[in-house]
């Protein structure tokens, strides 16, 4: 296990996040492995799962656990996101499955 120093997630999925409404992001390579931990908008979050899935079946099947309102929606934020490759449905990704740990405490 380890801990990952840089774990970028868009600003707008903060409260998702930390609501557990958000709990997997798909990204086009390989960001940890199970039991690695990264902090983001202040509370640190563990890697349960890491799988390849096609783009088509993640906005089918996972729209909800990427913290989108639709699988259109997360068509749209991956093509935003991801403007030189766009929308590939055949496109396999690494889906990272995650949860909230905890509020990281400063002394």
């Amino acid at each position: 296990m380890a801990h990952i120093e840089a774990f970028p997630i868009q600003p707008d999925f903060e409260g998702a996040m930390i609501a557990g409404q958000k709990s997997s992001t798909t990204r086009t390579h390989w960001c940890g492995d199970v039991g690695d931990t990264f902090d983001v908008f202040g509370h640190r979050f563990a890697i349960t799962r890491r799988e390849r899935w096609c783009l088509e079946s993640v906005a089918r099947d996972l729209w909800r656990e990427e913290g989108v309102a639709s699988p259109a929606a997360f068509k749209r934020i991956w093509t935003f996101l991801h403007p030189g490759r766009g929308w590939q449905p055949d496109y396999l990704g690494y889906v990272h499955h995650f949860i909230l740990m905890g509020e990281i405490k400063e002394y």
